[in-house]
């Protein structure tokens, strides 16, 4: 067992999923992290996947979407920086 599947819930391991086999998921704007919110608010109503396991997976996905917006913003104001040291 690898050592990043040890501690997983039975429910997940019982099934046979293990971390490799789940496709590769796009985060890399805003757009592609509000897809995915919304593809998981999708499944729990569903009930596909159980509430908690829900919020844990949204809470990380905004933890991702700050981290993006403050990278975003970090380069606009550098941009901006350097526009007025030019002039």
């Amino acid at each position: 067992m690898f050592e990043c599947t040890k501690n997983l819930p039975n429910r997940y391991m019982g099934k046979g999923i293990h971390p490799s086999d789940t496709p590769r998921i796009n985060l890399s704007n805003a757009e592609d992290i509000r897809r995915e919110m919304s593809k998981i608010y999708r499944e729990t109503r569903n009930m596909k996947i159980p509430a908690s396991d829900a919020t844990k997976l949204v809470f990380i996905l905004t933890q991702i979407l700050k981290a993006y917006e403050s990278e975003v913003i970090e380069k606009q104001l550098t941009r901006l920086e350097n526009r007025t040291w030019e002039r």
